[in-house]
């Protein structure tokens, strides 16, 4: 209905792909949804896939793969060397079409597509963010000591942050459930 479904919405760890390899976690990301929405009976209408003629090319295989027929795909690219807030002519790569489609400026369609790939760059660096401080913090906690998971979760459960953590006194340390004066 023009609005975002938070419910079908899916965020994926890349697996089986090399760091830098864009074309194949984007396979990797479509295959394994597709796959399972495509168990559940539950394809979408449109993939919109953000990047130029590659980007598709690499989606249109996994659609041939999977026997995929019914789901319009199209990507959609920024104008060369231009990543920032302002105006931009957008292309918009469709299967089977050499030449890309241009969307006036003003086009109500055009802010429909960037809202929709704002709104995902958004969520996918958000949910890149949390992991990658989770790791930090789970690394110097375990650098630590006598503390193992179990009283790594207590700490981080009771004080929220490693900051705090780090920034409290030994009897604000003890005052842990199964903290003792040796660890």
């Amino acid at each position: 209905q023009g609005k975002y479904d938070k419910k079908r919405g899916r965020l994926f760890k890349i697996r089986d792909v090399k760091k830098g390899d864009d074309y194949g976690a984007l396979r990797e990301t479509l295959t394994r949804r597709l796959t399972r929405a495509k168990l559940e009976n539950d394809l979408p209408d449109l993939v919109i896939v953000d990047g130029g003629k590659g980007q598709l090319s690499s989606a249109q295989e996994v659609f041939k793969n999977l026997d995929i027929a019914t789901v319009d795909l199209i990507s959609l690219a920024k104008q060369e060397g231009k990543h920032d807030k302002t105006l931009t002519q957008e292309k918009v790569f469709v299967q089977n079409q050499s030449d890309p489609i241009i969307l006036p400026l003003h086009s109500p369609l055009l802010f429909l597509l960037q809202r929709i790939r704002d709104e995902t760059h958004r969520r996918a660096i958000g949910f890149h963010r949390k992991r990658r401080d989770k790791r930090v913090i789970s690394s110097m906690i375990d650098e630590i000591p006598g503390i193992g998971d179990i009283k790594r979760k207590r700490l981080l459960r009771h004080f929220g942050s490693l900051h705090r953590i780090l920034a409290a006194s030994p009897a604000d340390l003890l005052a842990v459930q199964e903290i003792t004066s040796k660890d």
